[in-house]
């Protein structure tokens, strides 16, 4: 059960950190665009 907990965590963890990853990229895109149109 304690195994079972931890491996939850661990998942909501991973999911947490690839969301932060995705906005990241997202954020990085949309800057790399705007400053693409400007040049």
């Amino acid at each position: 059960m304690l195994k079972f907990r931890m491996l939850v965590q661990i998942l909501e963890g991973m999911a947490a950190f690839a969301l932060v990853i995705y906005l990241l990229i997202k954020v990085l895109k949309a800057l790399k665009d705007r400053n693409s149109r400007r040049w």
